[in-house]
């Protein structure tokens, strides 16, 4: 009797130390399925901030240029789709193929507030070229006389207040709208980012300038 009765509890030890592992061994493989979750879930959102910081990168280090300049930036071609938006605030870049919360969306501020212009806003210029193409037209129904803002051809230094609160009224106006409603870039496609300069001059040739960065994508 006292035999079976110890073949028993050894039975019912041993059975409890097999739940015991089992629960262990499940424990740990949830944990490693959960940790993978969150590792691809991470490793998606770095690629975007990745992406958001390449596009916020150039047009900070745009901003920092002297002479006008521009560059061609190329989004990278992914397996995946993400869309990227940006405003005269920010930049956002977000996919919709994440396992713990389906979209995956990161926003990376802008130090800087770009003109972000596209065909559909109606912009009466684009690129830098159409800017002072503009300002042409602008000063001859303004001051009756031509003046294209470029280094040859530069605006009266007296003017310089009057254009810049022309300019800022302009990118206000911009802002709102893309606030309510960020430009959708097309990944496909090329993305410019321009520095454009205004020239101004004074009576002794003495030169000032106004600068802005241009955002757009072409073939709208």
């Amino acid at each position: 009797m006292l035999k079976y009765i110890l073949q028993n509890k050894r039975g019912v030890i041993s059975w409890l130390l097999s739940q015991i592992a089992l629960l262990i061994a499940t424990g740990i493989l949830l944990a490693s399925i959960a940790s993978l979750t969150f590792y691809n879930d991470w490793k998606k959102e770095a690629e975007l901030k990745a992406i958001a910081d390449e596009i916020s990168t150039f047009i900070e280090t745009m901003d920092l240029k002297e002479t006008e300049n521009s560059t061609t930036l190329i989004l990278p071609l992914k397996s995946y789709y993400y869309k990227v938006n940006i405003s005269t605030e920010y930049i956002s870049v977000m996919r919709k193929d994440g396992t713990i919360k389906k979209k995956i969306k990161v926003v990376e501020p802008l130090i800087i507030k770009p003109f972000v212009l596209n065909k559909s806003l109606n912009p009466e210029w684009q690129s830098k070229e159409e800017l002072h193409e503009w300002l042409e037209g602008y000063t001859k129904q303004k001051y009756n006389k031509k003046y294209s803002g470029t280094s040859n051809n530069p605006l009266p230094s007296e003017k310089r207040s009057e254009i810049k609160k022309e300019l800022d009224k302009r990118l206000n106006k911009i802002s709102k709208i893309v606030a309510r409603q960020p430009l959708e870039i097309d990944v496909n496609k090329p993305l410019y980012i321009e520095k454009a300069i205004i020239y101004f001059e004074d009576v002794n040739k003495n030169l000032e300038t106004i600068g802005l960065v241009i955002v757009y994508q072409g073939g709208e």
